[in-house]
């Protein structure tokens, strides 16, 4: 009967601890805006990249992944895959 009432008290304490869990993600979830617009989050990129200090180096990454997408659409479309 003990190990029958040990193991009904884990269980009690194992969902207790469940149930907090869950409330502060509900709280987490409340507190997180419902939906971002387009426009927000390009407003968002744009202020971030003004205060970036490496402004050179991720326009350099930017211009090589736009030099490299007409590769990877072909690719895509006649089922090629790199050698």
């Amino acid at each position: 009967m003990s190990d029958d009432a040990d193991v009904l008290a884990r269980l009690d304490a194992l969902e207790a601890e469940s149930n907090a869990r869950r409330a502060e993600l509900r709280r987490l979830a409340a507190e997180l805006p419902v939906a971002v617009s387009r426009r927000a989050v390009l407003r968002s990129l744009a202020a971030d990249l003004r205060h970036a200090p490496g402004k050179r180096a991720i326009a350099k990454r930017a211009a090589a992944k736009l030099a490299r997408a007409p590769r990877a659409v072909w690719r895509r479309v006649t089922g090629r895959v790199r050698a």
